[in-house]
């Protein structure tokens, strides 16, 4: 078997698996508190979560109630009930929170790995075309190119980042 017909040699593969690697070490690298605030943050956002919540609360309603025939441990309007909620509420938007913002620093770091391979392409495409343009003339191909001076160019990256900016600030 060839490397060509080796899909495992490919280069899809190798990214796909680079990437994989990539992120099971940033799973990996999560102190024990973000893996407990993932954890968390991951089992209230199933809808077994909420299930089990709504089941409880009517629970607890059922058992304060005179239908059910036992002492009231939390009478209406269950202040007790309303404190266990709030309560949890507090814990697990800071655990969500917690999750979110790790997951955004995560997001973060593709985008400027992202933004390090685009500037690398850029520069690799740039000096492609000035290649071909050598090329082009050592076997005096003159074919006029309208686009071809501009793009031969070298990209001038932070004039293009001070143009966003203020392209983004105006509006």
């Amino acid at each position: 078997m060839t490397q060509e017909s080796d899909p495992k040699s490919h280069p899809i593969s190798e990214n796909i698996d680079s990437i994989n690697r990539l992120e099971e070490e940033a799973t990996q690298s999560r102190t024990r508190s973000e893996r407990f605030a993932d954890a968390i943050g991951t089992h209230a956002g199933h809808i077994r979560f909420i299930a089990i919540e709504v089941i409880a609360i009517i629970v607890w309603i059922v058992l304060n109630t005179p239908l059910a025939g036992i002492h009231k441990f939390d009478p209406y309007p269950y202040p007790l009930l309303c404190l266990i909620l709030t309560i949890e509420a507090l814990l697990l938007s800071a655990f969500v929170l917690s999750k979110q913002s790790r997951m955004s620093r995560r997001a973060d770091a593709r985008d400027h790995l992202a933004l390090q391979i685009n500037m690398l392409s850029e520069q690799e495409t740039t000096r492609i075309l000035k290649l071909v343009d050598r090329i082009a003339r050592k076997l005096d191909i003159d074919e006029p190119d309208p686009d071809g001076d501009r793009l031969r160019e070298d990209t001038e990256i932070e004039h293009i980042a001070r143009a966003v900016k203020q392209k983004i600030s105006t509006g």
